[in-house]
């Protein structure tokens, strides 16, 4: 289920301190490259954004770092204003240098469901892995390109 020891990660033919520049220092842009983030703006302080979802029942996510270790290529955010049956969801997003001209970026989602929750998660699981595929293929794409990926653009093609 979604959080449970889970990690994600992608190899990124980019140096670790440009795909850590996108994630930490861009932190309110990642609706700019994230297809499963329609958009994205900050809200006045480099630690907090709000992304619009796809979802039924929370149109918005306000997302807020709780911890930030630059040295060590890592944050974990919190996010609010989702159902309360999804509880307090956090996540943690590390980069790792593999060598000068590549590195491994990732991420391990917590998500402390109610019991309700845990029901509707456990159906929704099954959709999870090809979720997190595409956060990162997305993030890939965009380190590697400079521009966002083909189902980005095809997302805010459909917007329009």
């Amino acid at each position: 289920m979604l959080g449970m020891d889970t990690q994600y990660t992608i190899e990124i033919d980019r140096p670790a301190a440009e795909v850590w520049s996108i994630l930490s220092d861009d932190f309110a842009s990642i609706g700019d490259f994230l297809t499963a983030v329609p958009a994205s703006r900050s809200n006045g302080d480099p630690n907090s954004r709000t992304c619009e979802t796809p979802y039924r029942g929370f149109s918005e996510v306000t997302e807020t770092i709780i911890e930030r270790d630059h040295e060590a290529m890592t944050y974990t955010y919190v996010a609010s204003s989702v159902p309360k049956w999804i509880g307090t969801p956090k996540n943690t997003w590390f980069v790792e240098e593999i060598d000068e001209h590549r590195c491994r970026a990732g991420f391990r989602p917590e998500i402390q469901a109610t019991a309700f929750g845990k029901v509707v998660l456990r159906f929704a699981s099954f959709s999870q892995d090809g979720f997190a595929d595409g956060v990162l293929e997305d993030l890939k794409y965009f380190a590697e390109h400079g521009t966002p990926s083909p189902a980005k653009i095809a997302s805010l093609a459909k917007r329009s």
